[in-house]
């Protein structure tokens, strides 16, 4: 079984974020509405959420970790299956 270190780890996060960004563009769903889709209600600023996850928030401040939630969420407003996500990345690799 294959266990993978930190940084492995940090390279497929910045892939999946990478991947779901492309596929948001690729179905010409904004930011704005990708938050809204995902978060709905739950969060003052989608856009700023969505802005975090994808390290584009400030100059200075680093991308947020994607938790979990997160991307099953992030997936799902996009019509994406996020194990076919995640399979298609890995395999990818």
């Amino acid at each position: 079984m294959l266990v993978y270190d930190t940084e492995q780890l940090d390279n497929l996060e910045q892939e999946v974020v990478a991947f779901l960004l492309s596929q948001a563009q690729r179905k010409d769903v904004s930011q704005r509405e990708w938050g809204r889709r995902a978060f709905g209600a739950e969060i003052n600023s989608t856009a700023t959420k969505i802005q975090t996850i994808l390290g584009k928030s400030g100059e200075s401040r680093q991308r947020k970790k994607l938790v979990f939630r997160d991307f099953i969420r992030l997936c799902q407003a996009l019509d994406l299956d996020p194990a076919k996500v995640l399979g298609a990345i890995m395999l990818d690799r």
